[in-house]
């Protein structure tokens, strides 16, 4: 998954419109041809930029060999650019002929195709949640409760199950997110000596209980078992709407943030 940003594009549609509008002949001043090596410098840096070249195979030979032929315009216009101390400060070129049209029409023919089939989506809002950070970095949400120094090992789980969220696969985000609540459980665990007979979260609540852990803790954990944990483990069961998702992740965030705090002031 590659995140671009959508103002190049823009800006690729403005530099061909720019290079259609430049008449032949070219050469009367020194702002048509400061525009025509704008474009192609916008077109060339387009064709090499790396959120875009796994996406572009149709298109590379036509962009390629529409540079070709503006580099030859240039190269014929440069030739008569005066050099030197004396040379006056409005520069009058000698005017050249040039026809673009084909390569350009090539081009954009080719590129208007490719770019319909690319598989580009928009992330809608989850809830109050922003889809930008769901689809980055989920484990941000975490990042205050101190995730990355007292269980660094449960982040790319919640990495995971946000970027399942924001995509609206939220039976997989479910998984993720009881993954990343266990990887938590079982560090709280270490951290009170308590040993689970079985590895569930049945064994690991009543082991917990032995040592004294808080009961604010278990009861979360004790809800997410019975309401959510318990019913996903059957192949029949799944979450089907975005509400229930989001429920989910508000209640396993309650827990491991609980978790990582008790953790953070008994170390």
């Amino acid at each position: 998954m590659i995140l671009f940003g959508c103002a190049k594009l823009y800006e690729l549609g403005a530099a061909i419109q720019t290079i259609k509008s430049i008449s032949s002949p070219l050469g009367t001043t020194l702002d048509q041809l400061s525009k025509l090596v704008i474009s192609k410098e916008t077109l060339n840096s387009f064709l090499h930029d790396d959120s875009f070249r796994d996406s572009l195979e149709v298109a590379v030979k036509p962009a390629q060999k529409l540079i070709t032929e503006i580099d030859g315009v240039l190269d014929r216009l440069t030739r008569h650019i005066p050099t030197g101390d004396n040379a006056p400060k409005k520069i009058f070129l000698e005017p050249v002929e040039f026809d673009l049209s084909t390569p350009l029409a090539e081009f954009e023919h080719v590129f208007k195709e490719e770019i319909n089939i690319w598989n580009t989506f928009i992330v809608t809002p989850v809830g109050d949640y922003d889809p930008k950070l769901l689809v980055n970095d989920g484990a941000k949400f975490f990042e205050k409760a101190g995730l990355e120094n007292l269980c660094p090992e449960a982040a790319e789980d919640l990495r995971a199950g946000a970027r399942c969220l924001a995509f609206d696969l939220y039976t997989a985000s479910g998984f993720h997110f009881h993954r990343a609540n266990e990887s938590v459980v079982l560090k709280y665990m270490e951290h009170l000596e308590a040993e689970p007979k079985n590895r569930n979260l049945a064994e690991y609540i009543k082991a917990l209980r032995e040592k004294g852990a808080s009961e604010e803790i278990l009861a979360c954990l004790s809800s997410l078992k019975d309401l959510y944990r318990n019913p996903l483990m059957h192949p029949e069961e799944s979450i089907d709407n975005q509400l229930d998702a989001v429920a989910l992740k508000g209640h396993i965030q309650t827990s491991i943030i609980s978790i990582l705090k008790m953790m953070a002031e008994n170390t």
